[in-house]
């Protein structure tokens, strides 16, 4: 097999190399240094507070907002990982929720189902379901 899509000869010594010193694996090791999944405090903070204000925000929104005096801007990336692995929170009907809804928060939206359901059905003309 020829053509660009094939390791150069420099790169397949390189492989063969590692592989009878021992290597195992294709994939990188880890590396000493900085984490590249550390988030510090302060960005989950102010991820926080953005969506405090407005919860139908995007994460590109969040990313860039409106200028203000001394902002600094998080990463996409660095958002979607706190939205998602520290905030546990998923995006359903252009709202950030919690993936794991309180008593609270099923209580209210089986309130709501029950009563759209029931403005649904005066519309038809059939009798309200009997609450138990």
């Amino acid at each position: 097999m020829y053509g660009v899509t094939c390791l150069s000869i420099q790169h397949m010594n390189k492989w063969v190399c590692e592989y009878t010193s021992g290597r195992k694996m294709m994939h990188n090791e880890p590396r000493s240094g900085h984490s590249s999944d550390i988030v510090k405090v302060n960005s989950v903070v102010a991820v926080c507070a953005a969506l405090e204000t407005d919860c139908r925000l995007t994460v590109d929104a969040i990313a860039h907002p409106p200028a203000k005096n001394g902002s600094s801007s998080i990463s996409q990336g660095s958002i979607h990982s706190i939205l998602h692995d520290h905030l546990d929170l998923s995006k359903f009907s252009a709202q950030w929720i919690p993936k794991e809804l309180t008593e609270d928060y099923r209580r209210i939206s089986v309130g709501a189902v029950l009563h759209f359901l029931t403005l649904y059905n005066q519309r038809r003309g059939i009798q309200p379901i009997p609450r138990t």
